[in-house]
């Protein structure tokens, strides 16, 4: 039992705290490696992976979506919007969550919704104890997937 703790303990996934015991630190073995040392974990660095996984996946996104996936990001960004309006910032934060998380599905590419989803849940804490709102940078997501449409969309 010590080895295996040890070994989950090494790859990032739990952390013993001496006198205090042992808590999980990451759910998924790409969590466990960025939250592993204080470099990766860094807010801003966080933010510009996650902006970097976003921008592929919009232009995959702008390709290959299906009308599914673009209704769902644009149910994102209206409860999105709902939730600014009425001031409600733990929902806002789980609507902005689930509009990034519909973008990057809409992209087909199942390895880039796994490192999202590492990079997500490393980000998830921050945003889940911000006291203001973030910069709102989303506009209406384009129905199509019409060259204007993909230039739209990844910016």
């Amino acid at each position: 039992m010590r080895e295996a703790l040890r070994g989950l303990t090494i790859t990032g996934l739990l952390e013993p705290r001496v006198g205090d015991g042992t808590y999980v630190r990451a759910t998924n073995e790409i969590t466990g490696v960025l939250v592993r040392d204080d470099y990766s974990t860094a807010l801003d660095h966080v933010l510009d992976t996650r902006a970097g996984l976003e921008a592929i996946s919009a232009r995959l996104a702008a390709q290959h979506s299906t009308p599914e996936a673009r209704a769902a990001m644009s149910a994102a960004l209206d409860a999105r919007t709902r939730a600014h309006e009425a001031g409600d910032l733990n929902a806002y934060t789980k609507a902005d969550t689930d509009f990034h998380r519909a973008v990057v599905h809409a992209s087909g590419n199942p390895l880039l919704a796994r490192l999202h989803a590492a990079v997500a849940e490393v980000l998830n804490a921050p945003l889940m104890h911000a006291s203001t709102f973030p910069e709102a940078r989303h506009r209406r997501c384009p129905s199509g997937s019409g060259p204007r449409d993909r230039e739209r969309i990844v910016r």
